[in-house]
């Protein structure tokens, strides 16, 4: 009998192995392992919660006792069978002889397994169980309602908890207190059965849609941006002569003059230039400036109202060139007929600065 009324046990079920296991197993078993609080009455069990903060430090009576030495076990099989949760499996190899060959104490052995059962809670409340009187939820049983009472030995080396809940917190019995303390004076809850909390499921389908909106809009954007950065690598690849030209400001007031030339070659030898056409189609100049000659610094004269003198100009000028090449001729594995469509050889571009003084005559 609990000392707290809304305190109750939760219902054993036993392990059953399998038939062949029964038949050939050992049939003695070990005596139970009983968990109280220091100062408290006897079989009222110990907060798995407090357990879990203190840790080997929690006041349990006989807290250093080697309750498993008598066993001669090296680790046990410490399995959680809860009502309604049959499909979750759960199993764990707890050991119980340390490294210098100390047994395990009864404290330790007591965080152990809350320490299971805050993992089996923590998975369990995503499971749907086959009933709902003992259902692990946020809403219904949770970590913070179990009681350890015992462990028991109910097959072999498997080892099952005795454990009881309390849904009322802070509850009657816990390690932090000292003394007994009398009932709560409020109702008390009939049983753990709950229902799951109506979900209204409209706000969900908005939110799930506009996630998936969301979502699609980053997809299309990075597509669209992983577009444009091959576009421009390729173009990149494809035009490696064609830069950027210029350097320093533009002059606004005084604009280069634009000229057209062409390069002229003596091909057939009769000492008349012609175009060569075949190799170079256009030479279009941007910018003509003259080139400015600057002597090295002279000595400063004595101070005088004349105005400082005009930099000499000399007799060349910069041209800079943008220059339209075909790139070298196509050869073809077989002759092209009469219907087939001849091939555009691609045309490379570049920029070109050249010296021109100012005797050559160019076209404008």
């Amino acid at each position: 009998m609990f000392a707290s009324p809304t305190r109750r046990r939760l219902p054993l079920e036993q392990f059953k192995p399998a038939q062949w296991r029964s038949a050939t197993g050992p049939s003695a078993v070990h005596r139970s392992i009983s968990f109280d609080c220091a100062g408290m009455p006897l079989r009222q069990g110990v907060s798995m919660k407090d357990l879990r903060l203190q840790g080997t430090s929690a006041p349990l009576q006989g807290a250093r006792d080697p309750v498993l030495a008598h066993t001669g076990l090296q680790r046990i099989v410490f399995r959680i069978m809860w009502p309604g949760y049959g499909h979750v499996e759960w199993c764990r190899a707890i050991p119980v002889v340390a490294s210098n060959g100390a047994p395990i104490t009864r404290v330790a052995l007591a965080v152990q397994i809350a320490s299971s059962f805050a993992h089996f809670v923590e998975k369990s409340q995503y499971e749907t169980p086959s009933s709902r009187d003992w259902m692990v939820a946020p809403s219904c049983v949770r970590f913070e309602h179990l009681f350890l009472i015992s462990l028991h030995n109910t097959f072999e080396d498997v080892w099952q908890a005795d454990v009881a809940l309390d849904a009322v917190l802070p509850s009657v019995i816990s390690i932090s207190r000292s003394s007994p303390q009398p009932p709560p004076t409020h109702p008390v809850p009939a049983s753990f059965r709950c229902q799951p909390p109506a979900v209204n499921q409209e706000p969900s389908r908005a939110t799930s849609t506009a996630k998936y909106a969301l979502i699609g809009s980053v997809v299309v954007l990075s597509i669209f941006t992983l577009v444009i950065c091959v576009y421009a690598r390729r173009h990149q690849r494809n035009n490696p002569h064609l830069r950027m030209f210029g350097g320093g400001g533009v002059d606004i007031e005084n604009k280069p003059r634009i000229y057209d030339a062409y390069l002229y070659s003596d091909k057939d030898g009769d000492g008349e230039e012609e175009a060569e056409a075949e190799r170079w189609h256009d030479i279009m100049p941007v910018s003509f400036h003259p080139i400015m000659i600057h002597p090295p610094p002279e000595p400063t004269p004595a101070k005088s109202n004349s105005p400082p003198p005009t930099p000499p100009t000399s007799s060349s000028s910069t041209v800079l060139l943008l220059i339209a090449m075909p790139s070298p001729k196509l050869y073809h594995t077989h002759e092209l007929a009469d219907d087939d469509e001849h091939p555009i050889p691609p045309v490379e571009f570049g920029t070109r600065e050249v010296e021109v003084s100012s005797g050559v005559q160019i076209a404008h």
